[in-house]
């Protein structure tokens, strides 16, 4: 048994969701692509969860099997530097880590001045976790110095993946702590017009 280099657990959750594939389907991908026999379908859903939540390795046979499930620009082995420091962030949220989320988001923002092409959504999707990172650091200046440019993006950004996070966001911008303050209120507002305005077609 070996670790797939570079990969954890969440980065393969989290590649999983961008699939917008749930554990089920992702067992009935992999078995497809497989060439010789694997593990009976409920087994290989549990080996799944084991395998996102960390709890043991994918053997080399199933590194294989999701290498086979990606393309060249979809697999998580392929994927650039932005997009894989939004998997770390996303995993760096989930574990309460907000300083290891911002470190993601500065790796993600690095890449792009380097000069990679910057995909608006995945962009989004940083600047929002960062948000929230600085939520979580109860810097409500910092969360609205990230997510403000977001919520100035074109209808045709106003997709799952991007609004997902939004959502979020607002949820955590509706502490008690925040009751009173003026500026969550505002931002809050300005998530809700983002989120519920018609996408263009």
């Amino acid at each position: 048994m070996r670790a797939v280099t570079g990969i954890d657990g969440g980065t393969l959750r989290e590649w999983r969701r961008s699939r917008g594939w749930d554990v089920p389907k992702t067992a009935r991908e992999l078995r497809h692509v497989a060439s010789e026999p694997v593990a009976a379908p409920d087994a290989l859903v549990r080996m799944i969860r084991g395998w996102e939540r960390g709890d043991h390795e994918l053997s080399e046979r199933y590194e294989l099997l999701y290498r086979r499930l990606g393309t060249h620009d979809a697999s998580v082995w392929s994927f650039p530097p932005a997009r894989q420091a939004l998997f770390s962030l996303s995993v760096a949220l989930h574990t309460g880590d907000a300083v290891g989320a911002l470190g993601a988001a500065a790796t993600a923002e690095a890449d792009w001045k380097g000069g990679a092409p910057k995909v608006l959504a995945t962009w989004a999707q940083v600047r929002a976790g960062a948000a929230m990172a600085y939520l979580m650091l109860d810097s409500l200046d910092g969360a609205a110095a990230q997510i403000v440019p977001v919520l100035e993006l074109a209808p045709e950004m106003r997709i799952d993946t991007v609004t997902g996070y939004l959502q979020t966001l607002d949820q955590m911008l509706s502490q008690p702590c925040l009751a009173d303050s003026a500026m969550a209120a505002a931002l809050r507002q300005q998530i809700s017009d983002f989120i519920s305005a018609p996408a263009a077609c």
